[in-house]
């Protein structure tokens, strides 16, 4: 079993908020300044994204969700022009029924390829976990329980040897 204290916490940059921050030193004469910089910081505050060895999940104040890594059918990166420059973009995990986008993350596509071979492990692994098949029991519980009584009240000489093995062709057949 994996150490579940593995794991990866990344942030949005910084830079993911750049127009926030410029327009909040603009307007700092006006009021509104502090405002837009109180907004910005506390959202990038309270955004965080927590890689584990099968799962990630995304977190924002009370608000959490979570994808299993196998889950996850299709990634990409978006970036505007403006992110490209910055070198910081947003990752989009897409499983059956839910999304997360990993947003504001610095170098997304270096970070993206590492999640890639995460998922293509994760579901390796799952899938041999799945061929493993138990083994198929050929007879009912209890019988060798059964059969160790017989044998031994045969060496005992309590039943006699045609008892005993009409007895053991019984369970033969079960």
């Amino acid at each position: 079993m994996p150490d579940s204290s593995k794991s990866i916490t990344l942030t949005p940059d910084w830079s993911h908020y750049f127009w926030h921050y410029l327009f909040g030193v603009l307007l700092l004469p006006v009021g509104l300044g502090f405002i837009l910089l109180w907004v910005a910081l506390r959202r990038q505050k309270s955004l965080n994204y927590v890689i584990k060895d099968r799962s990630i999940s995304f977190h924002e104040g009370n608000y959490s969700q979570s994808l299993e890594l196998f889950t996850i059918q299709h990634t990409s990166v978006q970036q505007s022009g403006l992110q490209k420059r910055l070198n910081i973009g947003d990752i989009v995990l897409k499983a059956n029924a839910s999304s997360i986008t990993l947003e504001g993350l610095k170098n997304p596509k270096a970070l993206l390829e590492k999640i890639d071979l995460a998922i293509e492990a994760e579901q390796k692994r799952v899938a041999a976990e799945q061929a493993i098949k138990p083994r198929e029991v050929k007879s009912d519980p209890g019988a060798i329980d059964r059969v160790d009584y017989l044998i031994g009240l045969w060496q005992q000489g309590l039943i006699s040897d045609e008892d005993y093995n009409e007895e053991r062709k019984k369970f033969g057949k079960e």
